[in-house]
This record gives structure tokens, C-alpha cells and sequence, in this order.
């Protein structure tokens, strides 16, 4: 099967939210193919998301990643009601219509840090939920906490407190920080210094990507 263009994907979505496939977020060519492209350049075979709403982000980072084995998420569905059941159903369907070949990964979700399961460990884990500063701190704490090999921040460039909260927390632990041009910015921090060359010729080679030192 050809590779699909995401918005053939969106318009197959099988628990769309209705606005969505018109937003400047879901037509911009440097939102979701760049998630795309990350997840084709890193191949993880695990990810963990925050802020998943229906499941546009996941879908873009395993379209293209046939080494991902499961995917887990917290979202606390006060954007969309019912949002975590409708991510599940679309993830799957887009998986199964567009990738049929490849086994569905794992999933498994919650609606909060409290009630979420011990998920394990997780390769990549992508935060776009709360976008204070004090939750983004919390998010950040909480992702690194699985001990990831990366993690990604949306809103970088977008939202001041999501940007001052990143850049705070890598510079109180001397942590290396990446920025991905994006439509609102995507923050880049490998958390495992022997991995960081490595990664970064993959998101610029293999990916196609633009990555920016912060830190």
C-alpha cells in the first residue's frame, strides 16, 4: 500500500471531532508530518503521550514506525468528552486501514497521573497537556520519571509558560535541549548524552528535520 497523506487519514478517522480536519493546526504542513517524521526517524518501539485528545499526534508518530509495540496515554478529557475511547478507536482503525500488514500495537490510557496504571518503561514520550507552568514542570517530571530515551514538548514556541518551564527544567539539570520548527514549536530533549549525535543525525538525515540547539 502507498504511504498515505495524513489528511487521508484524517478524513477516515473513525471518532472525528467536528472543526478539526478544517483548522489551520490539522492543514499546516509543519505540524503533523513533522511528528510523522520524528517517529520515522526514531523508530520507538514505545511511546507514552500526555495530552492526546483524539489521537492525532500518536497517529502521526506510528504511521511510519513498524517497530512500535505499544502506546499508552493520559488525557483528562476536558476537551473532547470521551476523548480516550475515541484516540483508541482512531489509532486503531487508521492502523488497521492504513498499515494492515503490521501487528496493532499494546494501548492503554487513563484519565489522570493518580489513576494511571504502572504503564513500564518508554522509549519516546511526547507531553502536550497541561500547558501551565507548574504542570508543565509536573509533566516533565512525571515523563522523565520512566526513564525515556526522549521526550518532545509541543507548544515550545507557542505558549510562554510551556517555554519558560522546559527551558527552566533542562537548565536546573544541565540537560541538553533541542528545538524542531514547528507550527507552535516542538521542544527536543534527549535524556541519554551517549544517544544525543546519534539521534539528532537521525531526525536530520532520516527525518528531514531542522534541529535547533536551546541548551
Amino acid at each position: 500500500m502507498p504511504d498515505p497523506q495524513l489528511n487521508d487519514v484524517w478524513k477516515s478517522l473513525v471518532a472525528p471531532v467536528g472543526g478539526d480536519i478544517e483548522s489551520d493546526w490539522c492543514q499546516s504542513a509543519e505540524y503533523y508530518d513533522v511528528y510523522r517524521a520524528v517517529g520515522r526517524a526514531l523508530q520507538p518501539s514505545t511511546i507514552l503521550e500526555i495530552g492526546t485528545r483524539v489521537g492525532h499526534s500518536l497517529i502521526s508518530l506510528a504511521i511510519d514506525n513498524p517497530r512500535l509495540r505499544s502506546i499508552a496515554w493520559i488525557d483528562n478529557e476536558s476537551y473532547v468528552a470521551g476523548s480516550n475511547a475515541k484516540a483508541a478507536a482512531n489509532i486503531a482503525a487508521s492502523l488497521r486501514k492504513f498499515r494492515p500488514d503490521w501487528n496493532l500495537p499494546k494501548m492503554m490510557w487513563s484519565a489522570s497521573h493518580e489513576l494511571a496504571p504502572v504503564y513500564g518503561l518508554f522509549e519516546l514520550c511526547h507531553i502536550d497537556g497541561d500547558h501551565s507552568y507548574e504542570g508543565k514542570i509536573r509533566d516533565l517530571d512525571f515523563c522523565a520519571g520512566l526513564s525515556p530515551n526522549w521526550l518532545l514538548v509541543d507548544d515550545y514556541a507557542y505558549h510562554e509558560p510551556v517555554h519558560k518551564a522546559v527551558t527552566d527544567w533542562c537548565l536546573d539539570r544541565g540537560q541538553r535541549l533541542f528545538s524542531i520548527p514547528t507550527f507552535r514549536g516542538l521542544a527536543f530533549i534527549p535524556l541519554y548524552g551517549p544517544l544525543e549525535f546519534g539521534t539528532l543525525k537521525l531526525l536530520t538525515l532520516e527525518g528531514g528535520l531542522s534541529v535547533k540547539a536551546v541548551l
